[in-house]
């Protein structure tokens, strides 16, 4: 009955990292509805304070360098849900495009080192080639991480390690798995920074057009 009672044991502790993570999703769910009526109340005021304007809508889509301006344009664009869907995904990761509200009409402006196609080009080569080093740096330290953790299971295995050596080669282990994941973390941060900067001119483009072909309800 051993496997019945080590089974019930895996199934129970799987049962609570489920509903532990069905908890906090639910939390957080509630907390960023609650962040968002306060930031549609705090609008809604004849002065609103604009640091926690801006503070609310950073909780909510945790966009850094996103101006007052900005926050109200998006709040009363045509279609909001869409508009700031577009603005936070490529916000969020990079700072390419500013809008403003012109002439009756919602328009772009690009940031300084994106106006021109070369500019643009050369730093998303930047960004691409920061990707490639840090996915090779991963890939080498990763498989140094392995095969040393193998060789230190190898030598504990067959005994004969001394506390010093035994130390010795688990330090080793740990600093070569932490340079690992540092390296994996950097490689995604670079993919997400390449992939927003390169989708923001879009992004920006369809939530000009998006407000101009579709009126307001």
């Amino acid at each position: 009955m051993s496997w019945v009672t080590g089974f019930g044991t895996f199934l129970g502790a799987a049962i609570t990292i489920v509903v532990s993570v069905a908890v906090y999703l639910h939390g957080t769910r509630k907390d960023k509805y609650q962040v968002d009526i306060a930031l549609v109340s705090e609008l809604r005021k004849k002065e609103p304070n604009r640091y926690l304007v801006e503070r609310l809508f950073f909780e909510l889509y945790r966009c850094s360098n996103v101006s007052y301006e900005e926050i109200i344009i998006l709040m009363n664009h045509n279609r909001p849900s869409t508009a700031i869907k577009k603005f936070a995904t490529v916000r969020r990761w990079s700072y390419v495009f500013k809008i403003k509200f012109e002439n009756g009409t919602v328009r772009y402006d690009l940031c300084p080192g994106f106006e021109k196609k070369w500019k643009r080009f050369s730093k998303y080569c930047l960004v691409f080639v920061g990707f490639v080093f840090m996915y090779l740096m991963m890939m080498y330290f990763g498989n140094k991480f392995l095969i040393t953790l193998i060789k230190e299971i190898d030598s504990y295995s067959h005994g004969g390690v001394g506390v010093a050596d035994g130390f010795s080669g688990l330090f080793t282990v740990l600093i070569l798995f932490l340079i690992s994941a540092m390296t994996a973390l950097f490689s995604i941060l670079s993919v997400m920074i390449f992939m927003s900067a390169v989708s923001s001119i879009h992004n920006a483009k369809e939530i000009v057009r998006i407000h101009n072909e579709y009126p307001h309800e």
